[in-house]
């Protein structure tokens, strides 16, 4: 976990998501920030380097939120045809776990584009059913 008095500096991981990895970028915000970061899933038929994830994460980090893209496992694996649900959400909750270890975040957002984004409020709504 990252001291709180140094700006943490831009990293990639590899994450352990049941036997296999994915890649993940942490992006610091650009300005002084609150403490949060955002962790960014991919739609469907993109990936966490495609032109639209890239220009969002840099409109969010320019405005003072960090932000953490990755790969589903099926887009490391170069498939095109993305995991079911529960193995999509097993991905979020992995990245998630790897961020809060690495970077300790004060405030955690989970979201993303189209398909990602549902993976991850499914997961919001889970916690949130369970009071979690």
């Amino acid at each position: 976990m990252q001291s709180s008095h140094t700006k943490p500096a831009r990293s990639e991981w590899r994450v352990t998501v049941g036997g296999e990895q994915t890649t993940a970028v942490f992006e610091p915000a650009a300005t002084a920030t609150d403490g949060a970061v955002f962790v960014f899933a991919h739609g469907a038929g993109g990936q966490m380097n495609d032109r639209g994830m890239l220009q969002t994460a840099a409109a969010l980090v320019s405005r003072g939120l960090s932000v953490v893209r990755f790969n589903f496992l099926y887009k490391e694996k170069k498939s095109g045809r993305p995991d079911p649900m529960p193995r999509l959400k097993e991905c979020v909750t992995a990245v998630v776990a790897r961020t809060r270890d690495e970077i300790g975040p004060k405030k955690l957002i989970i979201g993303g584009r189209s398909m990602g984004g549902r993976a991850a409020s499914m997961l919001a709504a889970e916690a949130f059913a369970s009071g979690g």
